[in-house]
């Protein structure tokens, strides 16, 4: 990463840089600049695009300078290799991106509106606290084909963004709260903490559904992960024997209810209030959901008897369907 970055910081490469930025802003071709390229892509690897220090100064009216910001609008990027170059505090408006990698770049407080990526890579990509999915004067954010894999993006804001064969595989997603963003044929592998997909989330402006299609979480973590009002139903559930899987899942809900306002267990009272809260979410036609047993050890609840009533109750229900 230094390799790549020290680069750019001799006079010949800060100008190269100077105008290798210009061309990205204005749409122009970076061929001319004789720059080299690796995978087919041209190679701006480590390149720093901030206007703090050591930033590339741009005169261009699509890249404009707003203090420690730099503003993108209307541009294209194609077939640009920008792995572990220095992206924070961008501000994008209507930019595409085709065949972009971003391999370990640091992307931290990129705000994006109406950003349409296709084809690349954000693999390892540092986004932490990113705005990837605003909605807001009609603009909307879409990712098709983007690798996400162990990419930092916890606490990013996703309000309203669409994602198409799209994967997360041990991408760091701690504290996300979805919204309206869209699934389709996306993948989750390793830990998902604290993270909330909706059907359709508040005040998003978007009118269309999350279906959650052919959404692959076999190999993920679901740890204080909530699915509110989503039926599941093209959804593949976690494999790992920490899950529990309940089918005729409203049903047996409230059936274990029922139970645990009888028979008292250790954590009965946060037993209950959880069993509450999934039947307050349940999608209109839901019939599976699930529970990851350890978090439900760490709120005090005893693991073993409440996955007893759960599974009499799921047997009891499935048996008078």
């Amino acid at each position: 990463m230094k390799t790549l970055r020290d680069r750019w910081r001799s006079d010949a490469g800060a100008e190269v840089a100077r105008v290798a930025i210009e061309a990205l802003a204005t749409g122009g071709s970076l061929a001319a600049l004789g720059l080299s390229t690796i995978g087919g892509r041209i190679d701006l690897r480590g390149i720093m695009v901030e206007s703090t220090s050591k930033s590339i100064p741009t005169t261009s009216v699509a890249a404009s300078a707003l203090g420690d910001l730099v503003e993108l609008r209307s541009v294209a990027l194609r077939s640009v290799d920008l792995s572990y170059a220095s992206l924070r505090n961008l501000r994008l408006y209507d930019v595409t991106m085709d065949d972009v990698v971003l391999e370990g770049a640091d992307c931290r407080g990129l705000r994006a509106w109406g950003l349409d990526v296709q084809r690349s890579s954000l693999h390892r990509c540092n986004l932490a606290g990113a705005v990837l999915g605003a909605f807001g004067d009609g603009y909307r954010s879409s990712y098709s084909e983007v690798d996400f894999s162990e990419a930092d993006m916890r606490r990013i804001v996703s309000t309203a963004a669409a994602y198409t064969d799209c994967d997360f595989s041990n991408a760091r997603l701690d504290g996300i709260d979805f919204q309206s963003s869209k699934f389709v044929r996306c993948r989750f592998a390793g830990e998902l903490r604290d993270v909330i997909f909706w059907d359709h989330g508040f005040r998003t402006g978007k009118a269309e559904p999350n279906r959650m299609e052919d959404v692959d979480f076999s190999d993920a973590t679901l740890c204080f992960v909530d699915f509110r009002r989503l039926d599941l139903d093209r959804v593949i559930l976690p494999r790992s024997p920490g899950h529990l899987i309940v089918h005729s899942y409203p049903s047996t809900l409230e059936c274990a209810l029922a139970k645990l306002s009888e028979v008292e267990i250790a954590g009965g009272r946060r037993a209950r209030a959880l069993v509450e809260h999934c039947l307050k979410w349940c999608g209109p036609n839901q019939d599976a959901g699930v529970f990851y047993l350890p978090e439900l050890a760490v709120e005090g609840i005893d693991v073993a008897a409440f996955s007893e009533i759960v599974q009499n109750c799921e047997r009891a229900c499935m048996g008078a369907s």
